[in-house]
């Protein structure tokens, strides 16, 4: 076979490319899922020792990986995978106003992809500096129409709710949510210290959320 046929289409992000960013993605897990550290009156906090970015990748080489993924999309606009991983990718390097316009082009297409508006309403809720009122508000409920079980969903429906002082919608939503979450993954155990932090809040307060 001709080595010429092996090499990666230039319209296409090589499978290297998609590798290094899967890699690092990984990584990130938690961090696409902040939100649950925007409530108001409390946080949580990063397990100890935990990585904003893994050692042995600087920052650098992570944005030169993302750009080159970029360029790439613009070649190739209909890769809804692709621009799938672009809006985690400025998601996770905190860069919230480009993860938003890749989002905005994944929904267009996949209009009935739950996760899709889900991971938007959080990056438009990031660039919104944590306020999910107007698009972010929208893009969660377009979520769960759905998928009524979409766990980021939920999760960020409860945040909102938090944040305006609706506790028992913020339970219901975080409970729903843990529910359909992965048992003892950091997702589940973020929920259940929500849950606990809305039990506390009730039981001083003296009313039940």
């Amino acid at each position: 076979m001709d080595p010429a046929d092996q090499r990666p289409s230039p319209q296409r992000p090589s499978w290297r490319l998609w590798s290094a960013l899967l890699i690092v993605l990984v990584a990130f897990t938690a961090g696409v899922y902040a939100w649950l550290g925007n409530m108001q009156g409390w946080a949580v906090v990063p397990e100890p020792g935990a990585q904003v970015m893994p050692h042995s990748m600087e920052r650098a080489q992570f944005e030169a990986m993302i750009q080159r993924l970029a360029q790439r999309l613009e070649a190739q606009p209909d890769d809804a995978d692709g621009w799938a991983m672009l809006g985690r990718s400025y998601a996770v390097m905190g860069m919230p106003g480009p993860s938003v316009q890749a989002y905005r082009r994944l929904v267009v297409l996949r209009p009935d992809d739950a996760q899709a508006h889900a991971d938007l309403a959080d990056a438009l809720a990031s660039l919104q500096q944590g306020r999910f009122d107007g698009e972010p508000a929208q893009a969660i409920d377009r979520a769960l129409v759905l998928d009524p079980h979409n766990v980021k969903a939920h999760a960020l429906a409860g945040t909102a709710a938090f944040n305006r002082g609706d506790k028992r919608s913020a339970e219901r939503h975080w409970q729903t949510a843990l529910d359909a979450a992965e048992p003892g993954s950091r997702m589940a155990a973020q929920l259940r210290d929500a849950l606990d932090e809305v039990s506390r809040s009730a039981k001083q307060s003296g009313a039940t959320p």
